[in-house]
């Protein structure tokens, strides 16, 4: 039911986007890599993070994206976790000088449907999800209306297991609009 209700919000988005089109509106996609640290009751891991945004821009200066992550893995002690998600917001942007074009700043919101699969050697493995709200905020060079790169911080913090996993990203991002 939760992939249903997150896939017709988007679905939702894309259709009614033409009525907004304005100058700077169109498609983009974007691919992120970087790390990601989580922490737990103390402990904090690192890990390679990478992902995929994809979304459209209302105008120059608001949109919004679907995406997936893969916040890594970690082990420890014969314990294994990977962490991942996927979710749908709002992404805010403003350049410097003409939209698409330039230095900016942004910031997104939205809600992340964060996985958690753990494994103990010679026990099994457990599985448990969680639904929460991202942030995140990125600054960046658009070299022409149609290719960007940024560097981006996201934030989550899903609650599994009964406790709850302090997840920041920090990605270098290509972006492409079409």
């Amino acid at each position: 039911m939760k992939h249903h209700v997150l896939l017709a919000g988007l679905a939702a988005a894309f259709m009614v986007a033409p009525a907004f089109a304005a100058e700077g509106s169109g498609g983009f996609i974007r691919a992120e890599a970087g790390n990601s640290n989580l922490s737990i009751d103390g402990y904090d891991g690192n890990d390679t993070a990478y992902g995929v945004r994809g979304g459209y821009f209302f105008n120059g200066n608001v949109g919004v994206e679907a995406f997936y992550t893969n916040f890594g893995k970690d082990s420890d002690s014969g314990l294994t976790a990977e962490l991942d998600g996927y979710g749908v917001g709002i992404v805010g942007k403003k350049n410097m000088t003409a939209a698409h074009q330039g230095f900016f700043v942004g910031g997104r919101v939205g809600v992340a449907h964060v996985n958690l699969d753990a494994s103990l050697a010679g026990f099994g493995s457990v599985s448990d999800s969680s639904n929460r709200v991202y942030l995140g905020g990125e600054i960046g060079y658009d070299f022409n209306e149609n290719i960007g790169l940024s560097l981006d911080v996201n934030h989550v913090r899903p609650q599994v297991f009964g406790d709850t996993i302090r997840v920041t990203t920090a990605t270098l991002g290509f972006e492409y609009r079409f």
